[in-house]
């Protein structure tokens, strides 16, 4: 057997700490992150639709730009791939804390009961209770970023390329 006897105790309690420590992370932190990541995105969206859209030759600007969207994107990253290491890892613990009962068969019966009154609930970090912080999140977000980013972009061409037809049918 891997784990002594007496040690099953020291595990629910690593747990129940484990647990007690997201909980209160996600209390303080899941509102301040959701603004993090919401204002992250925009500058994302803001800074490269700025250096796409826009004709500039000013190489600064295009510095600038280039550099204020890779500063968003990596604390968006560390903000969401943090935490959703985070989250697996509590993943992980949760399911060592299901599988007890088939590594002591001795208090099996105790374990499963007492597993199944005291860890009901699984604990995540999230954003502001609304979504589940995992690594599709940080994927789901670049995607729809540049999504709305083709969109707009695109809008604005035809909106641009329209007024400048209208100009010229006026002239005439």
């Amino acid at each position: 057997m891997l784990i002594p006897n007496v040690d099953y105790r020291r595990i629910l309690e690593s747990y129940q700490e484990l647990l007690e420590i997201l909980k209160y992370v996600d209390t303080i932190f899941s509102c301040p992150m959701f603004i993090e990541v919401t204002v992250d995105m925009v500058q994302v969206f803001w800074y490269c639709y700025h250096l796409i859209f826009t004709a500039t030759n000013d190489f600064q600007a295009q510095a600038c730009m280039s550099l204020g969207t890779l500063q968003s994107l990596l604390s968006l990253a560390m903000v969401l791939l943090s935490a959703s290491f985070a989250n697996e890892a509590s993943k992980l613990a949760r399911n060592v804390i299901l599988s007890l009962p088939s590594f002591y068969p001795n208090y099996r019966k105790e374990l499963k009961i007492y597993i199944g009154q005291h860890y009901k609930e699984e604990v995540d970090l999230t954003l502001w209770k609304i979504y589940r912080i995992d690594k599709s999140l940080f994927i789901s977000a670049i995607g729809t970023l540049l999504t709305y980013g083709v969109l707009l972009g695109t809008l604005g061409t035809v909106q641009n390329s329209t007024n400048d037809n209208i100009c010229s049918n006026i002239n005439l």
